[in-house]
């Protein structure tokens, strides 16, 4: 966090994906759907700092715009330069990219915090992971990045609906007796069903945006966060086919099971983090016997 001062007030500013509140991430999509990035930043800077634009025409002082606005109680008065210089903290939202000597922003989502653990949709309640992913199965991994991997290649939002679905779902029946059997594991959702994605995933059409794009920026920052803790498993990794994702991910179960198909079940039923640490650890094994390799060659 990072600390600004208007007058005698203290403003915490975020300075990270993570230090948002479920309030803000969903303002900020809501935002991003509506404006360009500079008006964005501004709206999202307001929102975060607490400050209420006032309808009293703005004054010019030394040469410069300078606009009313309410804190708390207090009114005051910041130039367009402070406007912008606070608007600039939020940068770390956006990753800039060049195309044709044209600049464009797109969203470099780091969010792997659950800020929407669950939302009422249509009279009923669903319920989503837990932060990173931590509670993830394999098979569900498979399927959402199937799916998100979709999403991006063709931004249809039935893609995005599945993705949410995937994800979230209403919580267990029973579960005030299931939370005291021994084998319970923590998760209140329903057991994952890949049958059900399609025909779950229709109810979703209306969803609002806002929360289908807080959900989205949690998954691709909950894979950044993949990315960065288990950095052998995804080293090199390959071209991006989205058409080939889930046959990909169904070799690599194979191959976990060191080809014995009966197995295959229960590695698609392990959790995520048990896969990726495995799947890590053989990676620097791999890397170390090729330094060993490396090192016989040279001493020859």
């Amino acid at each position: 966090m990072a600390i600004l001062t208007i007058n005698q007030h203290k403003i915490e500013l975020p300075t990270s994906w993570n230090s948002f509140t479920k309030k803000q991430i969903l303002r900020m999509a809501d935002y991003i759907a509506k404006f360009d990035i500079t008006y964005f930043k501004v709206l999202q800077m307001l929102e975060i700092v607490g400050l209420k634009s006032l309808k009293q025409k703005e004054v010019s002082i030394d040469n410069e715009e300078c606009f009313f606005f309410k804190i708390n109680k207090d009114i005051v008065l910041l130039s367009a330069n402070d406007i912008k210089f606070i608007s600039n903290f939020l940068s770390f939202l956006f990753k800039e990219i060049t195309e044709k000597e044209n600049v464009k922003y797109i969203v470099n989502s780091k969010l792997s915090k659950n800020l929407i653990p669950h939302f009422r949709f249509k009279h009923s309640k669903y319920y989503g992971p837990a932060d990173a992913l931590t509670n993830l199965l394999f098979s569900e991994y498979i399927h959402a990045l199937t799916n998100y991997v979709r999403y991006c290649k063709t931004q249809e939002t039935q893609y995005l609906d599945k993705l949410i679905t995937i994800l979230y779902r209403k919580k267990k029946p029973l579960l005030f007796i299931k939370k005291k059997l021994p084998n319970y594991n923590g998760d209140i959702r329903k057991k994952f069903n890949d049958h059900f994605i399609e025909k779950n995933s229709k109810k979703f059409q209306k969803l609002h945006h806002k929360y289908k794009l807080s959900i989205l920026w949690f998954f691709e920052g909950s894979l950044y966060f993949l990315q960065r803790r288990f950095p052998f498993v995804f080293n090199g990794e390959g071209s991006g086919n989205d058409t080939e994702i889930f046959e990909s991910f169904l070799r690599l179960t194979d191959k976990l099971a060191r080809q014995d198909p009966t197995k295959n079940k229960e590695i698609r039923n392990t959790y995520l983090y048990e896969i990726m640490i495995n799947l890590d650890e053989a990676g620097i094994k791999y890397e170390k016997e090729l330094e060993y390799y490396e090192k016989l060659k040279s001493n020859r």
